[in-house]
């Protein structure tokens, strides 16, 4: 309602304003009829001032109707919307009532009856007469194997024998009775094979020290290679026999050889009491970052 209002309050003041124009208004009749005596009057200026009347007119008209129309769809949106929400009816309510329920006591299972079983006592041996003999059985003894490529040939039954031949041309033959206790001086053993493995000075933490001190790192090596060096350790405990069996690049495996060779005194392997030599494999990492 107040919205109307305003809208006709607004509408008579743009009339009391388009009826109250003076000499000095350019939309003026009398005024533009003495300017454009004698000139053009179809189209232009006097066309545009003479029409400024109608031309306002149709748009304030068309701005009421605009505006009245919006309140009237909001209205009637409010009237239908508030119609609906009043037609729906309402669930009805559901009341939940708690009360206390009591549970009788459980009462405890009724006991098994025990299985009572009768152990009866043990019964006594036969007695046989007579004596029992008692037979002393001989356990052979394991002999270890032995890489007999290095040994020389033996005779006799239960000896060993090894035969070396000095410079000039004497052979001497050393002999011990007994079953496979002696070894060969120029037998190697594998590492898997003797009772007590070659220890470097220190142990394997000390090795690792020292190879990666002493390691002579190729310059021209150039992303990551693992060589594995095979060698000897003497009866005194010396390297021999150093080759690097397993390498991609050949400077890497030169340079583990020659690491290798330069070791000090290991402390050679053991097998039944005796100093032997074995031989080993020490897989030598090289990468560049």
């Amino acid at each position: 309602m107040m919205i109307a209002i305003a809208l006709i309050l607004f509408s008579l003041l743009c009339i009391a304003l388009g009826l109250g124009r003076t000499w000095s208004d350019e939309t003026q009749g009398a005024r533009n009829a003495l300017v454009f005596i004698g000139r053009n009057q179809d189209y232009g200026a006097y066309r545009l001032r003479t029409e400024y009347g109608q031309r306002l007119g149709v748009a304030f008209a068309t701005t009421v109707c605009a505006l009245a129309a919006a309140v009237l769809a909001l209205w009637g949106i409010a009237h239908l919307g508030a119609s609906d929400i009043t037609d729906k009816t309402l669930p009805p309510h559901v009341i939940v009532e708690f009360t206390d329920v009591f549970l009788p006591p459980i009462e405890p299972p009724a006991p098994k009856p025990e299985n009572r079983s009768v152990i009866l006592p043990p019964a006594k041996p036969t007695t046989t007469s007579g004596f029992i003999e008692v037979v002393d059985s001989a356990v052979t003894p394991l002999v270890p194997p032995v890489d007999t490529t290095d040994l020389a040939a033996g005779t006799g039954t239960g000896t060993n024998s090894v035969s070396n031949t000095d410079p000039s041309g004497s052979t001497g033959i050393g002999a011990a009775a007994g079953s496979g206790s002696m070894l060969g001086v120029d037998s190697v053993w594998k590492d898997f094979q003797v009772q007590e493995r070659p220890v470097f000075p220190g142990g394997e933490t000390a090795l690792a020290a020292w190879v990666e001190r002493h390691l002579d790192f190729p310059r021209d090596m150039s992303g990551r290679d693992v060589v594995y060096v095979q060698f000897t350790v003497g009866l005194d405990g010396t390297v021999e026999d150093v080759l690097a069996v397993k390498g991609k690049q050949p400077d890497c495996r030169n340079a583990a050889e020659r690491t290798v060779q330069r070791m000090p005194r290991w402390k050679p392997a053991r097998m039944n009491g005796h100093d032997v030599r074995c031989r080993l494999t020490l897989p030598i990492h090289f990468e560049t970052r």
